[in-house]
């Protein structure tokens, strides 16, 4: 059972571009904040190819592309879409509330436990 949830403030909505990110650090994690219209989604900010840093990254509609080795993953989800990586990124639950953008730090979700998700579904 997952723990209680644990919202805390990381951005106004308004201070990403919609079809961008912004990187924060909250209580020592360095995140994703993507946007895309109206919705916001927290991914752990390290590629889990190599464990180097998204930030310098792009991001085309719902894909963001990691600067190293060009593994893309699907902001909604950190489903792994295509490259070298073999794992989605992690990631946090992420709302949006009156215009603030919150993530639940007591839930992370880490890129093997998506992958491992991800392998159960297909069989």
């Amino acid at each position: 059972m997952a723990d209680p949830a644990r919202w805390q403030r990381v951005a106004a909505l308004s201070e990403i571009p919609n079809g961008g990110f912004k990187c924060v650090d909250v209580e020592g994690v360095s995140l994703l904040i993507c946007r895309l219209y109206a919705d916001a989604y927290a991914l752990i900010n390290n590629c889990p190819h190599q464990n180097q840093r998204m930030d310098d990254g792009s991001m085309f509609e719902y894909e963001i592309v990691c600067p190293h080795h060009g593994a893309c993953f699907d902001v909604r989800d950190g489903s792994r879409l295509s490259g070298p990586s073999v794992y989605p990124l992690g990631g946090y639950p992420c709302r949006v509330v009156a215009g603030e953008v919150e993530v639940d730090l007591a839930n992370a979700d880490s890129s093997m436990e998506r992958y491992l998700r991800g392998a159960a579904a297909v069989r």
